[in-house]
């Protein structure tokens, strides 16, 4: 997998997915660790591939905001 293969998984994972960017931030992890590590193959532009974030991450946001102390909305 080239640079362009390796974001566009990432990308995916977010928008597809609509994983975290921590969850995005293991697989690349797991990504250097298999070229690296195992493979023997040093990629100096892989530690420098940012993770794509999509906007869901906004919306879990908002509504853990409406979620009072004891874990329910405040409706009756």
């Amino acid at each position: 997998m080239g640079k362009a293969e390796i974001e566009a998984f990432l990308s995916s994972l977010a928008v597809e997915r609509n994983v975290t960017a921590s969850t995005q931030n293991q697989a690349l992890s797991a990504l250097l660790f298999l070229y690296r590590e195992l493979l023997g193959v040093d990629l100096p532009w892989l530690s420098e591939v940012t993770v794509v974030r999509s906007d869901a991450g906004e919306e879990t946001g908002a509504l853990a905001d409406g979620v009072d102390e004891r874990g329910g909305t405040g409706a009756v």
